[in-house]
């Protein structure tokens, strides 16, 4: 059986779609909590997939959060050996940085159901399907350069970098396209401080999430499943 091996932050912000994607493609999925985790006997190897998921720290801030060094240790260790691998949010920054990019907070956070602006080489990738989702879910603070022989994918206005790929087995979300409709109230209560510092509605967050959702659900999973099947997953 296929092995999808995926480092998760916080319970809520789980695989989502990609999950389902996954099990229906025969795979056997394990959650690894990484604040909780021993990384040091943690092998990113072997799994036919690998995953990082979103979280509220930076990666930046491992002298605060002593995990995400070795988190970087492990996207480095993955990404020497060029087999598949996905990130999201803070997921993607760690790969980010473990190419060598900068990593730093941007001009402000952006949070909230946003349509973003796919770059032409998107059309030839799966992400063409993912483009069929009208709005994305965004809920990020920080940003990341383009690593060198890395294609930007996707922007928006605030962020200049939404998605990118390198050397055909590694995938990069900005953005969080495995979020699904039917739990998203567990977003608004895991992360109730931010929205309202941020001045946010979370009844505003909630209906967006209903008009939005569904529609991104269906198009990321026919976009993972599409990367999954063009790797041999």
């Amino acid at each position: 059986m296929k092995h999808a091996l995926i480092l998760r932050h916080q319970l809520f912000e789980h695989a989502g779609s990609l999950a389902a994607v996954l099990a229906a493609r025969g795979f056997a999925v394990e959650y690894v909590e990484v604040p909780l985790a021993d990384l040091s006997s943690l092998d990113v190897v072997s799994p036919d997939l690998l995953v990082l998921l979103g979280g509220p720290v930076g990666v930046y801030e491992s002298d605060l959060y002593p995990f995400l060094a070795e988190e970087l240790s492990l996207a480095e260790q993955r990404i020497a050996v060029q087999k598949p691998v996905i990130g999201i949010c803070l997921g993607a920054q760690i790969l980010a940085r473990a190419l060598g990019a900068q990593v730093g907070p941007g001009r402000g956070k952006e949070i909230g159901w946003l349509p973003i602006d796919y770059a032409s080489e998107a059309a030839s990738t799966p992400l063409r399907l993912l483009a069929e989702a009208p709005q994305l879910l965004h809920w990020h603070g920080d940003v990341f350069t383009l690593p060198e022989g890395a294609r930007s994918l996707a922007s928006t206005a605030l962020t200049p970098l939404q998605i990118f790929d390198y050397q055909g087995f590694l995938l990069g979300f900005q953005c969080h396209p495995e979020v699904l409709a039917g739990e998203f109230e567990a977003w608004l209560v895991g992360n109730a401080l931010e929205i309202a510092q941020e001045g946010l509605d979370p009844v505003a967050l909630r209906v967006q999430a209903r008009r939005y959702g569904p529609a991104l659900q269906e198009a990321a999973s026919r976009c993972f499943a599409q990367w999954l099947a063009e790797r041999n997953l």
